[in-house]
């Protein structure tokens, strides 16, 4: 049995979540979903987000219902999520036929801050641990070096043997932004931010078209994707 096989590991942290938001809006009179965060900092958010109340089904940015449409891939569709110091902030499109759309944010404290945060723990259920579930356990995570070089990357090496669980995030004009999670195929037709893991590396490419400084978040696990 591999590190990756426990449940946890007390050799390594656990994610410790220092924001969590839930709402929903209706597409018919707004594609925005905003709130203030109330942190001393801007927080890494991560966004799950659904058109039915049970989140039976769930999505995230860049990402939603498969469309017909060869105009739209998605519809409805999160373009964006992103925070500054003060706000969170969201935006969706390409609606369809959809109207309600019901939304959890959660997020994270940056590797390279250290303050108190507000407990999030009376709002999470019973169990603090329950053995029915995998937590994920955090092996690396970090800050890269800030470039304006558009199209260039930051490499990390991680040296596991296998693709491991990874999260990342780019900040770029005072906003840190949650990465698409939709799928690059070819790197050279690429027209966003993005990043591939390989055995040994994960590496994060900058967006072709960069204006001004940008450098990434990242978190990677020892848990296998």
């Amino acid at each position: 049995m591999s590190l990756q096989d426990f449940l946890i590991d007390s050799d390594y942290p656990l994610d410790k979540v220092v924001l969590l938001n839930s709402g929903s809006i209706d597409l018919s009179s707004t594609f925005d979903y905003n709130f203030l965060h109330f942190l001393t900092f801007t927080p890494l958010v991560k966004v799950v987000w659904s058109t039915v109340p049970d989140f039976s089904v769930t999505y995230g940015v860049s990402d939603g219902p498969v469309s017909i449409s060869p105009s739209f891939p998605f519809m409805p569709r999160l373009v964006y999520a992103r925070a500054n110091s003060t706000e969170v902030q969201m935006s969706f499109g390409n609606p369809g036929t959809y109207i309600n759309i019901y939304i959890r944010v959660y997020g994270f404290m940056p590797s390279n801050v250290n303050l108190d945060a507000p407990f999030t723990a009376s709002s999470a259920d019973d169990y603090v641990i329950n053995s029915d579930y995998n937590y994920t356990k955090l092996y690396l995570s970090g800050v890269t070096a800030s470039s304006s070089v558009s199209g260039s990357s930051e490499v990390v090496n991680h040296n596991l043997g296998y693709y491991p669980q990874v999260e990342v995030w780019f900040e770029k004009g005072g906003y840190i932004w949650a990465s698409s999670e939709s799928s690059v195929v070819d790197l050279a037709t690429r027209s966003y931010e993005s990043f591939e893991v390989s055995t040994t590396t994960f590496t994060m490419y900058r967006s072709p078209f960069l204006f001004g400084p940008e450098l990434f978040h990242y978190r990677i696990y020892l848990d296998e994707l």
